[in-house]
């Protein structure tokens, strides 16, 4: 490996280590139940697919829903694995507002890019009540690093396609959650659904 190469990659490695040891992340992730978990049924459950389909190993993707009463938001890391993630949230109504890419331990607001962000799959809003898992579709994503310059290294990150495959999910979710396998399901890409 050339010694150009080496400090290109070694750059990324001491930008990630200087931003975890600085102050407070400023983006702050959906904490997302664990296969042993176990759901409580004053919470609302918001589940799907959130997948990388390439990744940058110092970068994060988030796709953003933001509670239209509190003005809260809801960031759902994707993942590596099957990409399966169930959130739990207040009951109340939402919308897909946003996606995020930050660096991992990101500290200040050049460290993470957020951008808006609505899926043809579901722009409307979309109310969740508590005692249920409410499916949001399958989303799959990209983080890559661009140029490496001498104050500033730029990334980005992209959510490329969202789909709609409720059962093939809900299956899956099933098997890896089965402690949610006696919480109702409900599908917002069914129109008739969204609109209850």
């Amino acid at each position: 490996m050339s010694k150009k190469n080496l400090s290109r990659s070694f750059i990324p490695l001491l930008f990630v280590i200087i931003a975890s040891l600085c102050g407070c992340a400023t983006v702050d992730y959906a904490t997302p139940y664990s296969a042993n978990s176990s759901p409580s049924p004053s919470e609302a459950f918001i589940y799907g697919r959130f997948k990388f389909t390439e990744k940058y190993s110092v970068l994060r993707l988030a796709l953003g829903l933001t509670n239209l009463r509190s003005n809260e938001e809801v960031n759902i890391r994707f993942d590596e694995g099957s990409g399966i993630c169930i959130v739990p949230v207040k009951p109340g109504e939402y919308q897909i507002t946003h996606r995020v890419v930050a660096l991992l331990g990101a500290s200040t607001p050049q460290e993470s890019n957020k951008r808006p962000f609505k899926p043809p799959i579901l722009p409307s809003p979309f109310k969740v009540e508590s005692g249920k898992a409410f499916y949001i579709g399958d989303y799959y994503g990209w983080t890559r690093f661009g140029q490496f310059q001498v104050i500033r290294t730029t990334f980005n990150g992209e959510i490329e396609k969202s789909e709609k495959n409720f059962k093939q999910t809900t299956l899956d979710f099933k098997s890896e959650f089965p402690k949610f396998n006696n919480i109702p399901t409900v599908d917002l890409l069914d129109s008739n659904q969204a609109s209850k």
